[in-house]
């Protein structure tokens, strides 16, 4: 499954790479034009390096769509 919210393009993975480790916010993405903020409520940010670059993923405690 993938979902696009504005500028973040979000799509389900059944686990965690090895290499990801926590991030200490709650912020997921911040907007480029006007500094608008896309925020987790009730989970996770985890952040990884892959062949492609920095990978964000956000571990949803109460489920996502």
């Amino acid at each position: 499954m993938i979902v696009r919210q504005g500028d973040l393009l979000l799509r389900k993975v059944e686990k965690l790479p090895k290499q990801a480790k926590i991030v200490k916010s709650d912020v997921i993405l911040e907007g480029e034009a006007t500094g608008h903020v896309h925020r987790i409520m009730d989970g996770e940010i985890f952040r990884f390096w892959s062949q492609s670059g920095e990978q964000l993923l956000v571990k949803a405690d109460k489920g996502a769509i």
